[in-house]
């Protein structure tokens, strides 16, 4: 909580030095920040929701089931098929990821999930228009099979005891 307070004390003091040696700077950097401020609110509003409805409906017995480490074949299916129609911005999933790792779900799973979200289900027209559909397909298997071995490259290297739980 210092590093916070700390963080926003130089801040505060960046902007501070801003206005008193810059002024059209400091307004033109006061306007962008309004203006990302602006942006970010609805999808942090988004992502409490999200936590929200997360917490209620999604139980840890779920979680453990579908997408713990003994889930099997059918959690490796649901986590790389929610990486892959998941959209948005990643840091939006992030809170939402942390809250199902709590509940049970496993790292490997977890992994496979962001990195399939490299698919994009909206760009594969486009992909197919410039690449042709061959190299998409087999572009698209190899992410696949690759997000499944990074998953179990990482279990291997940090096993399930060695991994800071929050």
């Amino acid at each position: 909580m210092k590093t916070g307070w700390f963080f926003l004390g130089i801040m505060l003091t960046a902007y501070l030095l801003l206005y008193v040696t810059d002024q059209p700077g400091f307004q033109k950097t006061t306007n962008h920040l309004i203006q990302l401020t602006t942006n970010i609110i609805p999808l942090m509003v988004l992502v409490f929701i999200l936590m929200y409805l997360s917490n209620l409906l999604i139980k840890s017995g779920y979680v453990k089931k579908y997408l713990g480490h003994s889930s099997g074949v059918r959690g490796w299916i649901i986590a790389l098929t929610g990486g892959i129609i998941s959209t948005g911005p990643i840091y939006v999933w992030y809170p939402i990821l942390r809250d199902l790792r709590k509940e049970g779900m496993s790292d490997s799973l977890l992994t496979a999930l962001i990195y399939a979200r490299s698919i994009k289900i909206p760009l594969l027209p486009l992909m197919i228009a410039y690449f042709g559909a061959a190299y998409t397909m087999i572009l698209l298997a190899y992410t696949l099979v690759f997000s499944v071995l990074n998953a179990l490259v990482l279990q291997l290297l940090i096993p399930k005891n060695k991994i800071i739980k929050q």
